[in-house]
Parts: structure tokens; C-alpha cells; sequence
């Protein structure tokens, strides 16, 4: 759907309330129950509403993490009372957006770093992707480290080298060489954002745990009662599976340890808000 459609039901979910009361942050999770919960949005720049009422309706929430959120948004989220880490991943065409990546907590930032990942296009095509993390202190779960980024698309079959896939796979083999080090350094990693592609997908063999060379569990991977594989329910109002909640395994059960749920409810075109949500048991 066109930017216009996407603002047009925005604005009728607004007119219906379906984004209201989202005025303030949530107050500070629980910190006793060694999890971590995470909401994910790429919102397509029209605002963090829909995904700062899914984390005071769901409640408990860590973290949300956006994907083209515009800077002159952030300022709904810091009025809100939460603490943002924001950087810029496409410069604006026009003054309305300058869309980047972003992490929104309540609880207190430790260490944030940016890391550029890989640079498309030039002049107002020029998009610079990045990997973003936060480390949050006071969530109950010792050494928690939140990251999320927006992977290249360039969709596969353009007659154009490297092709998108081949681009991300470039940015994920930075991204799990950064993680990795972060995991080995004991440290309990939540990893989210909007991949561009699939769960079975080359790109993806670097983060799952399943069938993978990674170190992660994604949160939608249960098969059945007693299985898990690279499947998950649909993330966008095509029928697409974009976006992902990864956590660090060590110390997760695969099976009740982590889970994913794509709401459409709060926005039901384009990119659907995601709920994740790891319990992280004692490091081996």
C-alpha cells in the first residue's frame, strides 16, 4: 500500500482509539521473573503510537524496538518518559522524516553503541544500515543486552550485483560476528528488527540455532508440542515473514523459554507489531 493509504488508516485508527492512551510510558517491569520482553515495530514512519499502546495494553515491557521511525518521533516517546536511542538510517527525501532505527526503554541505558553495517545508494537514495544495542540496566536479568536493526531489501532477481540477498547477507554476517562476542562475553542478548527476508533464508542460517550456525532461538519456532523449526507466523498484512525476535540460547529452554506474537490488531497494514518475550535461566 502507498504511503498515503498507510497514513489514511493511521488516521482512522487514531479517529477510532485505537492508538489513544498511550500518552505515558508504562511503569518499570516486574524484576523478578528473569525475562525479558520486547515489543517490535517498523511502522513505516508514521509514528510509534501502535507499538507504545501494545507495550502499556501488554505490559511488562523492556524495550520497543522501531524500524523507520522518524527523528521528530522520538520526541513523542522521550514525552512519554522513555529513554530513546535513535540513529538515522535514510535521510529525508523531503523535511517531514528522517527515518533510522531505534530503542525505547524505561528502564536506565548502560553502554549504547552504532555500528555501520553496510552503505546503499548515493545521494537521496543513500541508506546507511546500522546495527543498534542498548544495555539495559534494572531489568531483573543480569547483563541484558537489547540490538536491533532494518536489513537491506533490494529484493532478489534485480539484474543489479550484489544482489539483495547477497547484501544481507554481508549485514549478517557483521552482526553475528558483533553478537557473538557480546554471547561469549556471558552477556544475555535480545536481537529483533525488520530482515527483509525469510526464516528459511540464507541470511537468517546466521542467527537461528535451529538448523543454523547461529547462537539464537527466534521466538517463533515451536512446531507441535515437543519441536522446533524455522517457521513462524506471517509479520506483514502480505503474508510476509519479516520480523524477528531472537534470543541469545544459552540458558533458554527452545521450546517455553521464548515465544513471538505478531498483534495486527494494533496496526493492521504494513509491518504487524510484534510481542517477544525470553525467560533466561542461569548461564551454563
Amino acid at each position: 500500500m502507498s504511503y498515503l493509504g498507510r497514513l489514511t488508516c493511521a488516521l482512522a485508527l487514531a479517529l477510532t482509539g485505537s492508538v489513544a492512551g498511550a500518552a505515558t510510558a508504562q511503569a518499570l517491569p516486574d524484576t523478578s521473573d528473569n525475562k525479558i520482553q520486547v515489543v517490535q515495530h517498523n511502522p513505516d514512519a508514521l509514528g510509534p503510537g501502535p507499538a507504545m499502546q501494545a507495550a502499556a495494553d501488554w505490559g511488562g515491557v523492556d524495550a520497543i524496538t522501531f524500524q523507520e521511525l522518524c527523528k521528530s518521533q522520538v520526541a513523542e516517546l522521550t514525552a512519554a518518559g522513555y529513554r530513546v536511542h535513535w540513529r538515522e538510517q535514510r535521510a529525508a527525501t523531503d523535511a517531514s522524516c528522517r527515518k533510522g532505527n531505534a530503542i525505547a526503554s524505561v528502564h536506565t541505558f548502560g553502554d549504547t553503541s552504532t555500528r555501520t553495517l553496510i552503505t546503499r545508494g548515493t545521494g537521496k537514495k543513500k541508506r546507511v544500515f546500522k546495527l543498534l544495542c542498548v544495555d539495559l540496566q534494572g531489568t531483573g536479568v543480569a547483563r541484558t543486552t537489547v540490538c536491533t536493526s532494518h536489513f537491506p531489501l533490494d529484493y532478489n532477481g534485480k539484474n543489479t550485483a550484489p544482489s539483495g540477498e547477497q547484501n544481507r547477507v554481508t549485514v549478517a554476517n557483521k552482526i553475528r560476528g558483533i553478537l557473538d562476542t557480546k554471547i561469549e562475553n556471558r552477556r544475555r542478548v535480545v536481537m529483533t528488527g525488520d530482515f527483509n527476508d525469510g526464516p528459511k533464508s540464507a541470511p537468517l542460517d546466521r542467527f537461528y540455532k535451529v538448523k543454523g550456525s547461529g547462537r539464537f532461538w527466534e521466538g517463533d519456532q515451536k512446531c507441535g508440542k515437543t519441536s522446533v523449526c524455522r517457521a513462524m507466523a506471517p509479520t506483514t498484512d502480505s503474508g510476509r515473514e519479516l520480523d524477528y525476535f531472537f534470543a541469545s540460547a544459552p540458558g533458554v529452554n527452545k521450546l517455553s523459554g521464548v515465544s513471538k506474537l505478531p498483534v495486527p490488531d494494533y496496526d493492521p497494514v504494513g509491518h504487524f507489531v510484534v510481542r517477544g518475550s525470553v525467560k533466561f535461566g542461569a548461564l551454563p
